[in-house]
């Protein structure tokens, strides 16, 4: 028969949810942590870039100082680009910090072009690491979507990271990730990672983003799992298909503000 549920009934529910979003919540700052990990080399090597640059234009400076007649003109130059990499490195390690900590999840308005060029800009050294390029294919005219940058930041970076795996077999010169953005679908922005790798095997194409499913060696099976949760919390969804010439796309749909 038809069943009453009670406060208690409620109460109990609540806090199961409650549960359900806390273990979320620490999956997610897991899996961030783990994708840290796996691009620390490619942002020390990020950090190292300008801080060598720093070094090189204070010997400058210093030269220029040391003279009989002190070049004030090329100490001037010298100090603007100190300056000038100093910002370069700290914006890496912002963004490295904003990536691994745990807090509360913002809903701004987001350009996601503006996201796609900061994760490629992120993921820069780790593709000439890996011998590979990203191909961006972005509509320059797209309405604006509400999330959590940092939050997509990581979803995108994993996708990357992904496809860069997918391809590690594959001649360097066929290593290419084309990202594009569409607004052509009725769910909103469509954002799509295409790799040249050899595709999802079909026995795992459509468990492909269940929790503790991987295709990696050594893969914990969050990563997906974990994108599938952070885009479906921004009203969004994501899917994976083979392409008919070889490879993966991973196609990702985010609801615009005038969508909700």
């Amino acid at each position: 028969g038809t069943r009453l549920y009670t406060c208690r009934d409620v109460t109990e529910h609540r806090k199961a949810q409650d549960a359900l979003k806390e273990y979320e919540a620490e999956l997610a700052h897991a899996s961030r942590l783990s994708t840290m990990g796996e691009l620390a080399s490619g942002l020390a090597h990020e950090i190292n870039q300008p801080l060598a640059a720093i070094r090189s234009y204070a010997q400058a400076a210093l030269r220029f100082m040391d003279k009989n007649k002190p070049d004030f003109d090329k100490m001037q130059k010298a100090l603007e680009g100190i300056v000038s990499d100093n910002k370069r490195a700290a914006a890496v390690v912002n963004r490295l910090r904003d990536l691994v900590k745990k807090g509360t999840v913002h809903r701004d308005a987001l350009e996601i072009n503006s996201v796609i060029n900061d994760v490629v800009s992120l993921m820069n050294s780790e593709l000439v690491l890996r011998n590979a390029s990203i191909a961006l294919d972005l509509h320059p005219d797209l309405p604006v979507v509400q999330g959590d940058s940092i939050q997509l930041q990581h979803v995108l970076i994993n996708l990357l990271s992904n496809a860069l795996d997918a391809m590690e077999d594959q001649p360097a010169d066929t290593r290419i990730i084309t990202i594009s953005s569409r607004d052509e679908d009725p769910d909103g922005i469509i954002v799509s990672i295409s790799d040249s790798g050899k595709g999802i095997s079909s026995d795992k194409i459509d468990t492909v983003f269940n929790a503790f499913e991987t295709t990696k060696a050594r893969g914990t099976g969050l990563g997906l799992a974990i994108c599938k949760s952070i885009v479906e919390a921004h009203g969004g969804k994501i899917r994976a298909e083979n392409n008919p010439t070889g490879g993966a796309t991973f196609y990702l749909s985010l609801p615009t503000i005038s969508d909700h």
